[in-house]
């Protein structure tokens, strides 16, 4: 709905203007290096907010019980906008794959 996107931008502009000198020197791989939870990263092949090829770097590196990349070919930052039935196709997968165990 129209208004869920207002909303959504809203609040995607909270994140990283406020945050971007704080998270300039943030490194996840040194300083996350294992979580205890499923991961499932939603990546846009061609993002260059969160570029792929860091995400790949990260979740290669990742210790984690379960860990997967998402693929979206056609999208960059916002797969749900530019892909949203393989989005929802995905995060339906995903949610039955995590009820499953």
């Amino acid at each position: 709905k129209l208004s869920d996107f207002a909303r959504w931008l809203q609040g995607s502009t909270r994140g990283s203007g406020p945050m971007w000198e704080e998270t300039l020197g943030w490194d996840a791989i040194l300083q996350v290096p294992q979580l205890d939870i499923p991961i499932y990263l939603f990546m846009g092949k061609n993002d260059y907010n969160t570029p792929f090829a860091l995400a790949e770097e990260y979740l290669e590196a990742l210790n984690a019980p379960i860990k997967s990349m998402i693929t979206f070919e056609q999208s960059a930052h916002t797969p749900f906008f530019k892909e949203p039935a393989k989005f929802f196709e995905e995060l339906s997968r995903v949610k039955n794959e995590i009820l499953e165990k």
